[in-house]
């Protein structure tokens, strides 16, 4: 699998600056992120399934596999759901 986004803020001026590109209503919160891909058959990148902290801190491997996981499974969800065309 693709390796993790993640960011970890530490300073007013990470935090601004991610702040200019986040628009979730709680930006002005979060302090940490990791996002993992969301991967369709034949390699297609359908989005990403994203967690956030209001604390500062990297997520555990085994809770970045966790969101891996299910990002497997909701893509598996996605393609059963989807009408062939």
């Amino acid at each position: 699998m693709e390796h993790p986004a993640t960011l970890e803020l530490r300073a007013d001026e990470q935090r601004a600056r991610v702040a200019e590109v986040v628009t979730h209503i709680a930006r002005e919160r979060v302090q940490s992120y990791c996002g993992v891909p969301i991967w369709l058959d034949g390699g297609r990148l359908w989005g990403t399934l994203c967690h956030y902290d209001v604390r500062p801190r990297l997520l555990p491997h085994a809770e970045v596999e966790v969101l891996e996981r299910v990002a497997a499974l909701f893509a598996a969800h996605v393609v059963r759901m989807t009408p062939a065309t």
